[in-house]
């Protein structure tokens, strides 16, 4: 990862807006690759952080809009070599509304571990600021703030 850029964006390829993150090289800034998501309602989607751990892999951080319509905060983990997806995980709300939920940033520990910081909205409180943790390998829920009564993908 010594020298190499990392983008987090949206971009516009075809499919609305996707959540895009792109390597770049550290000398001269060639393209070494380049990673789409689009969400499952294949309309607004964008990655708004990004993060390395020790090894290169990347995890970025964003929205992508459901088929019904929420929106989704969404943590995904590509492999530094090839930008290939190694785990992708959406959380809702329990308020289901469009423009609800978002991750808004990311960092990870020593172990590889994200923690994730955004929003959700939830019915009875509304918009409230939650704090994720998931795991370096899976991917996997390891704790939520505050509780979040949410349904993982």
């Amino acid at each position: 990862m010594l020298g190499a850029v990392l983008l987090s964006l949206l971009s516009n390829l075809g499919t609305a807006e996707d959540f895009t993150v792109v390597k770049l090289a550290g000398a001269g800034g060639g393209e070494q690759w380049r990673r789409v998501v689009d969400g499952p309602g294949h309309t607004f989607d964008a990655a708004v952080a990004v993060a390395a751990d020790p090894k290169g892999n990347v995890v970025a951080a964003g929205i992508t809009e459901g088929a019904a319509p929420p929106r989704g905060f969404t943590v995904v983990k590509l492999a530094g070599r090839s930008g290939g997806v190694r785990w992708d995980r959406r959380l809702e709300g329990t308020a289901h509304l469009d423009r609800g939920d978002a991750a808004t940033s990311v960092a990870l520990d020593r172990s590889g571990h994200a923690f994730a910081t955004g929003v959700l909205c939830d019915l009875g409180t509304g918009f409230d600021l939650a704090v994720l943790r998931l795991r370096s390998r899976t991917g996997r829920a390891g704790g939520c703030l505050p509780g979040c009564p949410v349904a993982l993908h």
